[in-house]
């Protein structure tokens, strides 16, 4: 999985399209470029699976019994 992050973001980049606008900065400086001045960066988690679902869902399932 780390090798296709890797090899995603060098390709977005090799063709003038990242695919890492966050982590490279790009996007907090397209907000200011744009006028925006009070931006707030906050870190989140989510999930970005669908087993969760599938997992809430049995629990639900197997609970109802």
């Amino acid at each position: 999985m780390g090798q296709w992050k890797q090899i995603s973001n060098e390709g977005g980049r090799k063709t003038g399209r990242p695919f890492d606008i966050y982590a490279s900065g790009l996007q907090r400086m397209a907000l200011e470029e744009a006028g925006f001045v009070e931006i707030v960066e906050k870190d989140i988690r989510v999930r970005n699976t669908i087993f969760h679902v599938l997992h809430e869902r049995a629990l639900v399932w197997s609970d109802a019994d």
